[in-house]
């Protein structure tokens, strides 16, 4: 994925429209759209230094971290199961489970709690 992509994929999951997460970095709005088409290739150093913190990021850039990535695919997954009805979720957590092979019967012993 490339570095655009990624920056899209942290606004939309703030729920930021490309105007306001220009405002929060103190850019334009037409900086993020061309870096978000990749049309530009990084905001400066000061947009920079706001983006991680606006993030929580760590020091690397957002395209030079499998951590950052993997981070951005958890709190991904989180937004959107976090969005499913009660009872979709826990569904969704039985067939995790069942993917991972984990065999555990899932009761209140175990320590997984579907409630």
């Amino acid at each position: 994925m490339e570095y655009g992509e990624r920056i899209r994929l942290l606004r939309e999951r703030r729920g930021l429209s490309q105007s306001e997460l220009a405002k929060l970095l103190g850019v334009h709005k037409q900086t993020v759209s061309d870096v978000e088409r990749g049309k530009q290739k990084r905001f400066g150093l000061e947009a920079e230094r706001r983006l991680k913190e606006l993030f929580d990021l760590d020091d690397t850039a957002p395209d030079d971290s499998g951590d950052t990535i993997l981070r951005a695919q958890e709190e991904l997954l989180l937004y959107y199961f976090r969005r499913l009805p009660r009872q979709r979720r826990d569904m969704v957590f039985v067939r995790i489970l069942e993917m991972m092979g984990d065999d555990r019967d899932l009761n209140p012993d175990n320590g997984i709690k579907l409630d």
